[in-house]
């Protein structure tokens, strides 16, 4: 079973929050797009979900397996500063030219953003530093593939 992760649109600035999250899941926390984990089935047999990722299903008398891989739940790292926190927490832990990079992108939009520095700022940082996004805002990774 694989995966593709496609980006439709060629420039950071484009892209909808669901999507970073998704590029920030993929490139800074090195997670896969599939769940390996199994689900639960509700009582009344109409949903199954993940306890580990939630994920869930609602089932619509359609077949289903508790042990079959599925689409991760990805956190909405760009919702706020509490969770984008994660990202600079784990930008940390990476060699010291991709903390360079981070952190002189992040002076950078600070600056230039008049001291508003918000999640999708910090997140559009992590992936310059890790250049899945160029300096000027282009995705360099077009699709991810992931098999599972």
């Amino acid at each position: 079973m694989s995966s593709n992760f496609i980006v439709t649109a060629p420039n950071v600035a484009e892209l909808h929050d669901s999507d970073i999250d998704v590029l920030l899941d993929l490139h800074v926390f090195k997670q896969d797009a599939w769940c390996h984990h199994p689900c639960i089935l509700t009582p009344d047999h109409n949903m199954i979900g993940c306890v580990h990722c939630g994920y869930f299903e609602v089932l619509k008398g359609q077949p289903y397996s508790l042990s079959a891989p599925h689409v991760r739940n990805v956190p909405h790292y760009t919702k706020g500063i509490g969770d984008i926190w994660p990202v600079v927490e784990t930008m940390k832990r990476y060699d010291a030219q991709v903390k360079m990079r981070f952190e002189l992108r992040l002076n950078a939009l600070y600056h230039c953003r008049i001291f508003n520095l918000s999640p999708r700022l910090i997140a559009e940082a992590a992936l310059q530093a890790l250049e899945v996004v160029d300096q000027a805002g282009y995705l360099r990774v077009v699709h991810h593939n992931t098999a599972s």
